[in-house]
């Protein structure tokens, strides 16, 4: 636990005055790796969306991937379809296929 409020400071701390957007993410017990992985995309898409728009708020509300997208900075438009795309191709991959291309979403974001 005393971990987990550690992580959770230092998120809050970088969010607030990060140059890069942090990415927070509590893996579950009992969630396959397909589960862990759409719920970890969908944790990106909301904090990079959150981060760039500087509305920490956001995080709290648990929006959609559509009101995601609609919120995103316009200059983040092809950045975030293409997290939406790889988060979406779940059903058309195998597990670990998509979970590494999931998990390599912030690799992606940085690059950009």
């Amino acid at each position: 636990i005393g971990t987990t409020e550690l992580l959770r400071q230092a998120f809050d701390e970088v969010f607030a005055d990060g140059p890069a957007a942090p990415v927070y993410f509590a893996f579950e017990q009992g969630r396959s790796l397909s589960e862990s992985a759409r719920a970890f995309a969908n944790a990106v898409l909301t904090q990079f969306v959150a981060f760039r728009r500087g509305d920490p708020l956001m995080l709290l509300t648990s929006p959609s991937p559509s009101e995601l997208e609609r919120a995103a900075l316009p200059q983040d438009d092809e950045l975030i379809e293409e997290i939406t795309r790889v988060a979406a191709g779940g059903s058309t991959v195998d597990a670990e296929s998509y979970a590494r291309a999931v998990f390599s979403l912030p690799l992606r974001i940085a690059a950009k």
